[in-house]
């Protein structure tokens, strides 16, 4: 799997849930047990358009070729993913959401080891990388 396409599923991914987090937060949480009030329904849309501008990030790097840039870009992905997916489980633990949330956990999980592998530590990625400090 190549970069190129690692990108593009971020970017369907962070499109999918934002859009459902700014069009219908309340419905997008109902899933995990959750029933919003105003203000956070507010957050979630707030969340809904980071996630798109994530999605933008994303599919506008999907054809870059290797550099510094590039490679502080795939350590973003994997930190965000990372990190929702640590307050996603934090959250199922502590029984703030119900067990629908575990495939939030999955996804964002894979999403993180997917980017982290391809982008930082598979053998192209190791090349490029090689290839940038020469």
């Amino acid at each position: 799997m190549t970069l190129r396409t690692v990108f593009i599923i971020d970017a369907i991914a962070a499109t999918l849930f934002g859009l459902g987090f700014v069009l219908a937060p309340e419905a997008a949480y109902a899933v995990f047990g959750l029933q919003l009030d105003a203000g956070a329904a507010h957050i979630t849309r707030a969340l809904g358009l980071a996630l798109i501008a994530n999605a933008v990030k994303a599919w506008l790097a999907r054809n870059s070729g290797p550099s510094v840039a590039r490679r502080a870009l795939v350590m973003g992905q994997v930190a965000f993913m990372a990190l929702l997916a640590l307050e996603d489980l934090r959250a199922v633990l502590a029984g703030v959401v119900n067990t629908a949330a575990w495939g939030t956990v999955i996804l964002l999980a894979a999403l993180a080891a997917l980017n982290a592998y391809v982008g930082l530590w598979s053998p192209a990625a190791r090349a490029a990388q090689a290839e940038m400090t020469h």
